[in-house]
């Protein structure tokens, strides 16, 4: 017999099915060998609008059917006190909702294909709470424990585990160690008048040539047998010398400029998301969730758009709310084909698996 409604909302349904009953929906009671169900049918007799379904170990359906599919809005209550209230698609648990344990344990947060998957709040029977990240029922991505005492724990989940950051402190770094040398004695010649007497060059000194610098001898009052005579500096004293003739450099040819092409090749070389990945779709889980669904074709989880009913091939790229990296992956004609590729919050990679033809290696 289907639940009816509180006094409070008597009065909303009733208005609901006044209206409805104009439309070409039909209530019927259909038995079947699992269980029976009460409510709207379609014109091919299949489970449509809002119905009940009562299986025979006692776990029922309350809400919505599409084309014999439980389809938004419901609420499920199995055998073993476990319930289900929030949103399906196509007859699995998909979108926002909340998942109680008999022993009071709970979750409210997203969900995707019937497991939990996005952001997510659990909360066990002792009172320690998670918040965060959810990929396939586990906690994946970056989360937070939460314990009774206030005391809160931050860290990276890997498929439920908390890995640790593998940080160890780097080594002391050795200091170094300078050693006193004596620095060589450099003469420094420095000409402050123009009267100045250079020494005389011997065999061991080499000549220095200064050929840029004019100096101004004055004739001297020395006899001219003297040994230091105008005449044996001039001797002595280098001359400047003729300049020596210079080959031109010939100038460098100049690169012939890039023709445009070649320069739109060179730019898009590494850009693989406009030459390889042609179709690249960016979003949030949640944007998963409206956006495509995934039906099981040879056995495979194929993912499809929702409104044209397409295979999707292509690279999913998927952020979080605040547009930061989570992950991505590849897919060719709707099953995983290609790299898939989980990130955390400074967006490093924390795990890479590979896929082909919707299998993983």
């Amino acid at each position: 017999m289907m639940i009816m409604p509180s006094v409070t909302n008597f009065f909303p349904f009733f208005i609901f099915l006044l209206l409805f009953s104009c439309k070409s929906s039909k209530i019927e009671n259909i038995d079947f060998s699992d269980g029976s169900y009460e409510g709207e049918i379609n014109k091919n007799k299949q489970k449509h609008g809002k119905g009940f379904f009562r299986w025979n170990d006692g776990s029922y359906y309350n809400g919505l059917y599409e084309n014999d599919k439980r389809h938004g809005e419901g609420r499920f209550l199995w055998a073993n006190g476990e319930t289900y209230e929030g949103i399906y698609v196509q007859d699995k648990r998909t979108g926002r909702g909340t998942y109680r344990w008999p022993d009071g344990s709970i979750y409210n947060g997203s969900f995707f294909n019937g497991k939990r998957h996005g952001n997510g709040i659990f909360t066990s029977v002792d009172g320690i709470r998670y918040e965060g990240e959810w990929l396939h029922d586990a906690q994946h991505g970056n989360g937070k424990l939460i314990f009774p005492n206030d005391k809160i724990l931050t860290g990276t989940w890997i498929e439920g585990k908390l890995v640790s950051s593998n940080s160890i402190p780097p080594l002391a770094s050795p200091q170094p160690k300078l050693q006193s040398t004596d620095l060589p004695v450099v003469d420094l010649l420095t000409v402050q008048d123009s009267n100045i007497e250079l020494p005389e060059p011997t065999e061991s000194s080499p000549v220095i040539a200064l050929p840029n610098v004019a100096t101004k001898i004055e004739k001297s009052t020395q006899p001219a047998d003297s040994p230091r005579s105008p005449k044996t500096v001039n001797e002595n004293f280098p001359t400047k010398q003729k300049d020596q003739a210079v080959a031109p450099v010939p100038p460098q040819a100049k690169p012939a400029p890039k023709k445009v092409e070649e320069l739109n090749k060179s730019i898009n070389a590494g850009n693989h998301s406009l030459s390889e990945n042609v179709n690249t779709w960016r979003g949030t889980a949640e944007d998963v969730e409206l956006r495509f669904i995934t039906e099981l074709v040879n056995g495979l989880d194929t993912i499809k758009d929702k409104n044209s009913g397409q295979a999707f091939t292509g690279k999913m790229i998927i952020v979080n709310a605040n547009g930061d990296l989570v992950g991505e992956l590849n897919l060719q004609n709707g099953v995983m084909h290609g790299k898939e590729i989980f990130y955390d919050s400074t967006g490093k990679v924390v795990e890479e698996n590979a896929w082909k033809a919707g299998r993983k290696l």
